[in-house]
């Protein structure tokens, strides 16, 4: 089972309870929530944007996209975009692309969580690779996100 070690280590310090699911190999997180049978709205991902200043990691559900607009103004940003798969690499160099943690604050990186998830009782996350799932209770993941800013940043 592979966790990126920083994402492991995060876990670990904060005391977080979890478990891993391994799942076939998959491309995106909307694959990756029916091949691990877990409900997409329950199923979080990473995307990483940035703007002139900084990178955030907006935290929103597998099954909806960020809302930029939304995320920019939350931010007070204008210039809000995707990252660069070479920005996401730099950023998260123990992780595959495109499997990014949820967890930017393990990363040094700013986060805002799409409030939906806030009120799951569990949800489902990448831990690094594109072949296993991080499982954490309600209670967990409302740790994780501790410093996080929520809004509604996903449609």
């Amino acid at each position: 089972m592979y966790l990126s070690h920083t994402l492991s280590r995060f876990l670990g310090t904060r005391s977080i309870e979890y478990d891993t699911i391994a799942h076939r190999h998959t491309i995106n997180s909307n694959q990756t929530a029916f091949s691990a049978h877990v409900p997409r709205n329950r199923m979080a991902k990473g995307v990483l944007l940035g703007d002139d200043e900084r990178y955030v990691l907006a935290v929103v559900p597998a099954a909806g996209r960020v809302d930029i607009p939304a995320l920019a103004e939350l931010l007070g940003s204008k210039d809000m975009v995707l990252a660069g798969e070479d920005e996401i690499a730099m950023m998260f160099p123990d992780c595959e692309l495109g499997a990014i943690p949820i967890v930017g604050s393990a990363y040094g990186v700013e986060m805002v969580v799409d409030a939906s998830l806030l009120v799951q009782p569990d949800v489902y996350f990448e831990g690094g690779d594109h072949e296993h799932l991080v499982h954490v209770n309600g209670p967990n993941f409302r740790k994780m996100m501790l410093g996080a800013k929520k809004g509604l940043i996903s449609n």
